[in-house]
């Protein structure tokens, strides 16, 4: 890596240097004034392993420390194999002998860079020399006397530098370092370096390699920790292998991290713990079995394996060779408890009888490791409490009620121990009754010794009404006499009365009870006795 260096140079304050730069003197004293050059004083690169090469470019900021007056801004300077020169005649600083300066100083130039307390910096891929040299980050100052006007630069190193060893590497040809921080800004004044959090893949700079398939990468990047879990290698070619390292790593300015790695794989389970345990995460040798096992709690169903949402295996037991790392993760399923529906169309039921039909359902909802996945349904079982309502499928049946009560089932819809109801019902028929005879509800009749013969008007109904439809027929009734009969009493209402032997009068009542309702009239009977009749003779 390059290494930046500020000098501090005494010099007098000259009046016509310009705005933000120092420029070359219109009328130059060469016994008075000189042009500043630069020397590498530490000629190696350090963690680079190399010298300055042609063409290399450094910035170079100049301050009066005096006054604050920059001299100098970002001038370009460029090595000739030798020492660094003003690249153009603009960039040139000639200073005064007794003049005070500072000097800071950066590697690699970069033209935007005008800001010396915000100097960025990003790493690029660096699969190729230059972009891994590029990639360096070094820094100089110089705040001595100036001797005379070529000033030594003591380079230091603010990024580091990770090594990875790959032995008998099978085909590897490239080696890419994952997930590392790449940007930083540093203020050239105070030495403070703020590196930025966001991450990249960079491509590594392979830095030695030989015939028997041993190689060195190498990648310069911001001073920082490398996670042996989130930061790792990946190794391409022939196939693609993923090298964790043994353990953390912190990362030092200005040298050579070992990237210490190890040739086995990482399987990881993401757990989901209110589902269930797992086992079998941990390192394997690669190309070694790894079996990962998963134990559903009460309540829940294992689904399967999965990794970056594709299905491995719906096994609890999985068993597979490890050819890189993986991210496995078990999902199982739940279910809230069921809601049952019913309802029921028409929920009354005519009199003549006739049938409803049943809408039922069940669902509950899904969830996968927690996340609701939509709904399911379920199978729902009917039953009846009355068996006057038989069930037939979806559909309840029930002949004539022949009653007048009314008469109710509560179907039942069943599922998963849930339960919900509708009550069907079904009115009984209305039925009305009269009964009379000759209008009212009893006569009283009074027949000689000799008997007799009278015809009664009797009136015997039931009228019907079923679902608004009235019906009315002749009701049968029965009579009964209330002593010992001395006539009879005819369905047509024709009471014949026969001859009284007795010398003493008869009476009886005659009861009549009709059918269905149990409404009576009556015939009250009296026969005059027979000596009655022999003594008026």
């Amino acid at each position: 890596m390059r290494i930046i260096h500020t000098i501090k140079v005494s010099l007098l304050l000259f009046i016509l240097c310009i705005s933000t730069s120092c420029r070359k003197e219109l009328d130059y004293d060469s016994n008075t004034q000189g042009h500043i050059i630069f020397t590498n004083a530490t000629l190696a690169r350090s963690s680079q392993d190399g010298m300055f090469e042609e063409g290399d470019a450094i910035g170079v900021f100049a301050i009066n420390p005096n006054t604050g007056e920059y001299w100098g801004t970002n001038n370009k300077y460029v090595y000739d194999g030798n020492k660094f020169k003003p690249a153009t005649e603009n960039d040139d600083i000639v200073v005064t002998k007794g003049t005070d300066f500072d000097f800071y100083v950066y590697y690699p130039y970069n033209s935007n860079q005008n800001d010396i307390t915000n100097i960025t910096h990003v790493c690029t891929d660096q699969d190729t020399k230059s972009g891994w040299v590029n990639s360096d980050f070094m820094i100089a100052t110089y705040t001595d006397a100036i001797i005379d006007y070529s000033i030594p630069l003591n380079f230091k190193h603010s990024y580091a530098t990770v090594e990875v060893h790959v032995n008998k590497n099978d085909g590897v040809t490239a080696a890419t370092l994952k997930n590392v921080k790449y940007s930083s800004r540093f203020n050239l004044l105070t030495g403070q370096v703020n590196t930025d959090d966001s991450r990249t893949n960079l491509k590594m700079y392979c830095y030695k390699a030989n015939d028997n398939g041993n190689a060195i990468f190498r990648c310069t990047v911001p001073v920082q920790s490398l996670s042996s879990l989130t930061n790792y290698i990946t190794l391409s070619g022939n196939s693609s292998i993923d090298l964790h390292a043994e353990s953390d790593m912190v990362l030092s300015a200005g040298k050579i991290h070992n990237y210490s790695i190890t040739y086995q794989k990482h399987v990881q389970i993401t757990d989901y713990l209110t589902g269930g345990t797992t086992t079998g995460s941990g390192y394997y040798n690669i190309g070694t079995q790894c079996t990962v096992t998963a134990t559903p709690k009460p309540g829940y169903e294992f689904v399967g394996w999965y990794e970056n949402n594709q299905l491995l295996s719906s096994n609890q037991s999985y068993t597979f060779k490890v050819l890189s790392d993986h991210n496995l993760v078990p999902k199982y399923r739940n279910y809230s408890s069921w809601t049952v529906n019913i309802s029921a169309n028409p929920t009354q039921i005519k009199t003549a009888g006739g049938s409803s039909v049943i809408t039922a359902s069940a669902e509950r909802n899904m969830y996968i490791n927690g996340e609701l996945q939509g709904t399911a349904t379920g199978t729902v079982s009917l039953s009846s409490n009355n068996p006057a309502f038989v069930i037939q499928g979806t559909t309840v049946r029930v002949s004539e009620n022949t009653t007048t009560s009314t008469r109710t089932a509560i179907i039942t819809a069943s599922c998963g121990g849930v339960t919900n109801s509708v009550t069907l019902t079904q009115p009984g028929r209305t039925e009305t009754y009269v009964f009379t005879i000759n209008g009212g509800t009893s006569i009283s009749e009074t027949f000689e010794s000799s008997g007799g013969t009278v015809k009664y008007d009797i009136v015997s109904q039931k009228t019907t009404v079923i679902d608004g439809n009235s019906t009315t027929v002749t009701a049968n009734w029965s009579s009964s006499w209330s002593t010992t009969s001395f006539g009879s009493l005819n369905n047509d209402g024709t009471l014949n009365i026969v001859e009284n032997p007795n010398k003493t009068q008869r009476a009886a009542v005659i009861t009549l009870t009709q059918e269905g309702s149990g409404k009576q009239v009556t015939i009250t009977v009296t026969q005059k006795k027979k000596n009655s009749i022999d003594i008026e003779g």
